[in-house]
């Protein structure tokens, strides 16, 4: 798993490269700078079967409840 969370202007280039390279992607908010980034990286990890997800550090979230 790679978790991407360089400055918003990378997050295409290197999620680019780590699903290249076969590798699950949880990349931080914003998920990429426009639509058409975001469906070439959604192809890319669906023709290498790999997972693809934007992420948010929950655990930096001052308004968080517990659950449980």
């Amino acid at each position: 798993m790679v978790f991407i969370g360089s400055p918003a202007s990378l997050h295409y280039s290197h999620a680019h490269a780590a699903l290249s390279a076969g590798r699950n992607v949880l990349l931080e908010k914003p998920f990429v700078c426009n639509a058409a980034q975001a469906r070439a990286l959604i192809e890319l990890a669906r023709s290498k079967n790999v997972f693809l997800m934007e992420g948010v550090r929950f655990s930096l979230m001052l308004h968080r409840d517990p659950i449980g």
